[in-house]
């Protein structure tokens, strides 16, 4: 019997909540963010094309992690520009970088691209955004599915523990300590 190789996988925005948890759960890839920490070797701007591009001609990658965003729904209607730069624009990037290629894209999305009506949503409901943040995200979803070979996860709360105590359950107790 064969052994089977696990795909040489590069998780982009490895340095956040979700990135950082991956990396522990495959052990042996690669982890890119602009935030370069311990278990991250590989620093990014995914805003820039040509670094991204550069990046995944060295990795050669057979997955592709997408991790990151700019999750701050406030800030994102705030600043739709930089929101689109964030959410939209890095994953532009990471269809160009592996154009041609036939690797695998999972992406990091979220339940946001739902108006919050009903009590609960499948993949065949029809998005219906009402946020800056939910329509890049769902902006950057079609960008993937037209590329194709993309597995694309809704989440909805991500929280635990955090060094930098940015995620929403730390501003939560943050806040009401401030009442």
């Amino acid at each position: 019997m064969s052994e089977v190789t696990p795909p040489r996988t590069l998780i982009l925005g490895a340095s956040g909540l979700v990135g950082s948890v991956l990396l522990q759960q495959f052990p042996g890839s690669v982890g890119a963010a602009r935030t370069v920490t311990d278990s991250v070797t590989e620093p990014v701007d995914l805003t820039d094309g040509l670094w991204v591009s550069r990046l995944v001609q060295k990795v050669a990658p057979d997955l592709v992690v997408i991790a990151s965003a700019w999750p701050w729904v406030d800030g994102c209607e705030m600043d739709p520009a930089r929101s689109h730069l964030e959410n939209v624009d890095t994953v532009s990037n990471v269809i160009d970088a592996l154009k041609g290629a036939p690797t695998r894209i999972v992406f990091y999305s979220t339940d946001h691209v739902f108006d919050g009506l009903r009590d609960s949503y499948d993949e065949n409901d029809t998005p219906h955004p009402l946020s800056v943040y939910a329509r890049h995200k769902l902006e950057a979803e079609t960008l993937l599915l037209t590329r194709g070979n993309a597995l694309i996860a809704r989440t909805s709360y991500v929280f635990g523990l955090e060094k930098r105590r940015k995620n929403f359950m730390y501003q939560v107790l943050t806040h009401s300590r401030d009442h």
